[in-house]
């Protein structure tokens, strides 16, 4: 499920700057700095606490930021295997990872999830309403 979330919140990004640019070039240029900004302030690459605090509103507004936390606590939740040994005893289980970064259990798998959907469902209005405009105005008739 969180994949097809992936792919369909990707989707709706894109279709939504489709809708704001005038020709394939400009939208591949845009969506290609957009998403990566996405990826690189998710979470993935540049953990929470490393993000300077003027940037860290990119953190929470990526669109990938939830299910990488998502996959995080599929993985790491309710895990007894060991991650880390020091002379004989573990020192660092699944727990102990989403502990780290400050994650939570099945509510906020949940929350996750909900969140990915109100991005689709945000992205896809705003589509619908540039695409609206456009359409009144004439701009998709002339192009």
């Amino acid at each position: 499920m969180l994949i097809w979330l992936i792919l369909y919140t990707a989707n709706s990004v894109v279709v939504c700057f489709s809708a704001l640019v005038p020709n394939f070039i400009v939208g591949n240029s845009m969506v290609a700095g957009v998403i990566g900004s996405f990826l690189l302030f998710s979470g993935y690459f540049v953990s929470k606490h490393e993000i300077p605090s003027y940037w860290i509103f990119m953190h929470y507004i990526s669109p990938f930021k939830y299910p990488f936390e998502g996959f995080l606590i599929n993985e790491f939740s309710y895990s007894k295997k060991c991650f880390e040994y020091l002379f004989g005893a573990c020192v660092v289980r699944g727990e102990d990872i989403l502990k780290e970064a400050e994650l939570g259990g099945e509510t906020s798998r949940w929350k996750n999830v909900g969140l990915m959907m109100g991005f689709i469902l945000v992205s896809r209005f705003i589509s619908y309403a540039i695409l609206r405009y456009r359409c009144s105005q004439g701009v998709i008739l002339k192009a």
